[in-house]
């Protein structure tokens, strides 16, 4: 199950200014655990996204990695 999902898309001003980012945005999502994140894989939700992605994400791979989060203020 996901427990958080964030997007952070870049400011306008980037584009605005003539330049060109690497990327538009980022998307961040939550789980409890990776075997959470690997159950979730199989979801039909999961499957209803990946099937949307040609919609939003450029053709090719994109940036992945699986961290732990380490809070420092909260």
């Amino acid at each position: 199950m996901v427990r958080r999902y964030v997007q952070s898309h870049t400011r306008r001003a980037i584009y605005d200014s003539g330049r060109t980012p690497a990327y538009d945005g980022v998307a961040v999502t939550w789980f409890d655990d990776t075997q959470a994140m690997r159950v979730s894989a199989g979801s039909p939700e999961y499957r209803s996204v990946v099937a949307d992605e040609p919609n939003f994400l450029a053709p090719g791979p994109a940036p992945f990695i699986i961290t732990k989060e380490h809070v420092i203020m909260a």
